[in-house]
């Protein structure tokens, strides 16, 4: 997969510059052109890739996310049982972040936390009927 998007950005890389076998040598500023051009696409592939896990600061407003960290570099605390989600309420670009929890609760978290993209499996999880005390029990 990683292939694929590699030939993907190196397509759209040839629609803008010249062909490589011409006799005179690229600028540095061809070659940067070419880095800009390659850095956006892998900010863009980062960003629609589900599971992928990064800042808050990095994430863009209305991506569903779990797995918060609550203090940077702590792990993983909010958000982690099956079937929640969190989305992103407010652009975060500066120090605090304001997120939705499953509860309908909003908190501002730390933008340097990390967090990651997309929803935790087996949403119909709620669901699921127990019918009888003893099968809670087991459960634990």
């Amino acid at each position: 997969m990683a292939f694929c998007r590699f030939r993907s950005a190196s397509s759209l890389i040839s629609k803008f510059l010249p062909p490589s076998n011409t006799l005179y040598s690229f600028s540095s500023e061809t070659e940067s052109v070419k880095e800009k051009i390659m850095n956006h696409m892998a900010h863009l592939d980062i960003n629609s890739q589900i599971r992928s896990c990064m800042s808050l600061a990095a994430m863009r407003i209305g991506t569903i996310i779990h797995n918060i960290e609550v203090n940077p570099g702590q792990g993983g605390k909010l958000v982690r049982s099956a079937g929640t989600l969190t989305k992103i309420l407010k652009d975060p670009t500066r120090r605090y972040c304001l997120v939705r929890l499953p509860s309908g609760d909003e908190k501002l978290s730390d933008t340097k936390c990390q967090a990651t993209i997309g929803s935790v499996s087996n949403p119909s999880h709620k669901t699921k009927k127990l019918r009888k005390a003893g099968k809670s029990r087991w459960l634990g």
